[in-house]
């Protein structure tokens, strides 16, 4: 397993991990694609909060995905990291949070995406 290097460029991080049922029609479809197939928020849940320490955002989603697939921390009750899961992240003192879609290849940021859906319902952004 690869550790974060806790060097003097570490930020800190509250991150949260969204999961959608294996039976979405848009399950495990890279974001291209899931768009067209009746993706939506609504569809997701929370499953895990946590705080961890990253050079930045990438660094950060790079080894969530790491853990929550190769070490899974006990009480953690949804599947391996995959295609179509969402990890929200927002470092330490900072109001807003960015949301990141776990792509075919990489992440895509979806916080625009969500914002959209957020105004949608008024203004109710899920967190926690």
């Amino acid at each position: 397993m690869r550790f974060i290097d806790k060097g003097n460029n570490m930020k800190k991080y509250q991150y949260e991990i969204f999961q959608t049922n294996a039976d979405q029609e848009f399950a495990f479809m890279r974001w291209s694609v899931a768009t067209r197939h009746g993706w939506s928020f609504d569809f997701y849940r929370s499953l895990w909060i946590g705080k961890e320490e990253a050079r930045d955002d990438m660094d950060l989603v790079n080894y969530l995905y790491e853990v929550f697939n190769e070490h899974r921390p006990n009480g953690f009750r949804g599947r391996s990291l995959s295609v179509s899961d969402i990890i929200r992240v927002q470092e330490e003192n900072k109001a807003e949070s960015t949301y990141y879609y776990c792509d075919s290849f990489g992440w895509q940021d979806i916080t625009a995406d969500i914002m959209e859906w957020s105004r949608d319902r008024g203004g109710k952004e899920m967190v926690g």
